[in-house]
């Protein structure tokens, strides 16, 4: 049985959802519902797991605009970008931090592709720094830089 906290997405300015696929990788998706722009962010980018994930992802809002009894909810005024930008790992153990620090980058308004030095600030090389951020953002119960 699956368990959803109550919460209108709709609501919110942007909402970010990881998404476990085939239970061995972590992409993740920003959906800004302002602007009813979706984006789906892949360090490991697989177009067959992009074009499931739009189907599902547009039922997924028909049922929660359905929960919350939103009757002017059209599926057409969404614009779903299946790829757009985002680091790509270079191991295949990194897909979780990629997307922990992805969603990290994005809520800052950091751009992704910013570099430190001649090197991607968010890249593999600096993957071990990202996981003691990560380890010390929980310990704190929050984000910081």
């Amino acid at each position: 049985m699956s368990r959803k906290k109550k919460v209108n997405i709709f609501e919110k300015d942007v909402v970010f959802i990881p998404l476990n696929l085939r239970n061995s990788h972590w992409a993740l998706l920003a959906v800004y519902t302002t602007t009813k722009k979706i984006y789906y962010y892949d360090s490991m980018y697989n177009e067959s797991d992009a074009r499931t994930l739009r189907q599902n992802l547009l039922t997924f809002l028909v049922e929660e605009a359905k929960a919350i009894e939103m009757t002017f909810f059209k599926v057409e005024d969404w614009d779903i970008t299946e790829h757009v930008y985002c680091p790509q790992q270079d191991g295949s153990w990194e897909c979780g931090v990629f997307t922990i620090m992805v969603a990290d980058f994005l809520s800052d308004e950091i751009p992704l592709d910013i570099r430190m030095g001649n090197v991607y600030a968010l890249s593999s090389v600096n993957e071990p720094f990202f996981r003691a951020k990560i380890a010390t953002d929980i310990k704190r119960q929050r984000m910081h830089y």
